[in-house]
This record gives C-alpha cells, sequence and structure tokens, in this order.
C-alpha cells in the first residue's frame, strides 16, 4: 500500500464514523489535493463535508477552529508552500486554540485547575496535515506548539494511526508533516485498515521505533529521513559497520529516554534533519543534555536535504571511526 492510499483511506474512515466530520483545505475537494490524497472523497461525501478554501494557510486553519467549536471534527490540508510562509501563524493560531480549550493547562498541569472557565460544549478535533517538501524544515515552527501532537510518519502504517487518533479527543489539535517523497512510498503491511471497532479507539503510532539495532553508531531521524539512513546504514554495512537507525514518529512532547539508551549502546549518535540548524540542532542537543557520560563522540548534526544522503554515510563512518 502506498502511504498516500493510507491517508486516503484514514480520511474516508472518518468521514464514514464521524458523520459531522469534514475535509477542508487547498483543491481538496474538485483536484484531490496537491498529491491526491483526497481524490474521489468529493463525489463519495458530498460537497457539504468536502470543501475547497482560498489558499490562506491562516484562513483554512480559521475555518477549522470555527467547525470545531461548532463540535465537528475537521482535517484540514495546507499547500506545502502556504504552510512554510504562514507557519509561524500557523503556530500562533494554534496555542491559540488549545488555550481556550483548556488543552495547554491539561497537557503542562495534567488536570484542569478548579477555577478554569468552562469550555465550550465538547469541540470537534483538527487534524492539520501538511506536505512538507525538501529543505521546509517546519518541524521546529510545528514541534513548538504547546499542547499540540505533531507526528512525522515515514510509514503508511503510522500516517494512518496518526490521522485517525487524531479525532479522538475532543479540542486538541494534531500536526502531520508528510513529506512529499513519501507519498509514494509503498509497504506490504495492510494489517492496519480497520483497527479499532471505532476510529476514536485506533491507537497513535509510536512515539519512536527501532528500525534496525546498531554496534558502531546509530542515527537519529524522522519522515523521509528514515529511507536515507536505512539506505546509508546497508551501504556501511557491506564495509562492516553496524548502524542503528531510530525513526522519531513524534516530534512533540520529546522523551529523551529511549534515544539515551541507544545512544548508551553504541556511544555514537548522527541526527539526520532536513537542514543542519532548527530542530535538528536542538534534538542534538538534548541528546547531549541526556548522554553526555555515555557517548565516545560528540552528536553529529547531517542536513541530509541540503549535502545529500552521501553526506549522511560520510558522517556515519567518521562517527564511527571516531
Amino acid at each position: 500500500m502506498l502511504q498516500v492510499e493510507a491517508i486516503r483511506a484514514a480520511i474516508t474512515r472518518v468521514l464514514t464514523e464521524r458523520r459531522d466530520a469534514v475535509v477542508i483545505g487547498s483543491d481538496v475537494a474538485l483536484h484531490g489535493g496537491p498529491y491526491r490524497a483526497t481524490g474521489g472523497l468529493l463525489a463519495e461525501f458530498g460537497p457539504d463535508r468536502v470543501l475547497d478554501l482560498p489558499r490562506n494557510a491562516s484562513a483554512i486553519f480559521g475555518f477549522a477552529r470555527g467547525l470545531a467549536l461548532a463540535g465537528r471534527d475537521v482535517i484540514c490540508e495546507v499547500a506545502p508552500e502556504d504552510a512554510l510562509r504562514a507557519a509561524t501563524s500557523l503556530a500562533r493560531d494554534a496555542e491559540r486554540w488549545l488555550g481556550q480549550q483548556g488543552t495547554f493547562v491539561e497537557a503542562t498541569y495534567g488536570r484542569r485547575p478548579s477555577d478554569a472557565p468552562p469550555a465550550h460544549a465538547p469541540p470537534g478535533a483538527i487534524v492539520l496535515r501538511i506536505p512538507a517538501f525538501r529543505g521546509s524544515d517546519l518541524e521546529s515552527t510545528m514541534a513548538s506548539i504547546p499542547g499540540a501532537t505533531v507526528f512525522s510518519p515515514a510509514r503508511p502504517a503510522d500516517a494512518y494511526a496518526a490521522i485517525c487518533a487524531g479525532v479522538a479527543k475532543p479540542g486538541t489539535v494534531t500536526v502531520v508533516l508528510e513529506h512529499e517523497n513519501l507519498y509514494r512510498g509503498h509497504d506490504d503491511d495492510t494489517s492496519f485498515l480497520g483497527a479499532g471497532d471505532d476510529v476514536g479507539e485506533v491507537a497513535p503510532p509510536l512515539a519512536w521505533r527501532q528500525v534496525r539495532p546498531g554496534r558502531d553508531g546509530t542515527v537519529v531521524t524522522w519522515g523521509f529521513g528514515v529511507i536515507e539512513a536505512a539506505q546509508a546504514a546497508e551501504v556501511l554495512a557491506a564495509e562492516g559497520y553496524a548502524i542503528g537507525v531510530i525513526d522519531l514518529v513524534q516530534l512533540s512532547s520529546l522523551s529523551t529516554d529511549a534515544l539515551k539508551r541507544a545512544a548508551e549502546t553504541t556511544g555514537r549518535v548522527v541526527v539526520a534533519a532536513s537542514t543542519g540548524a532548527g530542530f535538528g540542532a536542538e534534538l542534538a542537543y538534548a541528546l547531549t543534555r541526556a548522554a553526555f557520560l555515555s557517548l565516545e563522540a560528540p552528536v553529529v548534526v547531517v542536513a541530509t536535504e541540503r549535502d545529500g544522503p552521501g553526506a549522511l554515510v560520510a558522517a556515519m563512518r567518521a562517527a564511527a571511526d571516531y
């Protein structure tokens, strides 16, 4: 199954089981979205539930907030170039929305304070789908939204689970960063389809997963970087290096415990990010703090989308030989 097919299957299930759910965004109805992830939904569910909106990311999220206040679950798709221009605005709007619903308070303190004003009658959930193109580096901005859940799935199963689980909790915002190079990525596993008796019972993706174990070093990455890291590890395996790869599926509420254990196992960590700054640099800093005494070499950040996959192979080889 292609990742774009898994995304379409998840949206179809949400619209089928949640009668008040709607899909909005740029060209999502008539043309099926820029990557055809919503193709055929207009004919199946009608123009009242699949709506085209102007190419304005802030306006799309504004519509989503209004619909969510009316109790409707909303899946919205923002064009990648629009999201890049409006990333800060999107983050600010999402933070304000979450604060109004009390989600930020609950995420921070674990419960709503007794004197907090009552929330509106059950608001809907918002799932914000953003097709991320090479070098866009939206991770830092989106992962910094207090209370939001941010995924960057590398597998069809994780993309499916992120969208389905995103509508499970009212008043929340789930951001799904979908790398354009992964839409046609194929996986034979289709066991995730139809999981749970209701779409709200679909378990969210694991926060991280180990793609392959390692001995000489570990690569931590997400999204399309997982594919490039696995290929680079295969190249180095032919040279006798055993390089582990960790897929960081969830970028928000980052827990470094698992990453710390991986660093302790190999002693060497390479963070493969789209750029050398931003989220990748923040992750390298967090890893250095968490596993400083276990590291045998400095944590290296490789900008795969600037320097190419060859730079990742070179960095992994250098870290293993350090």
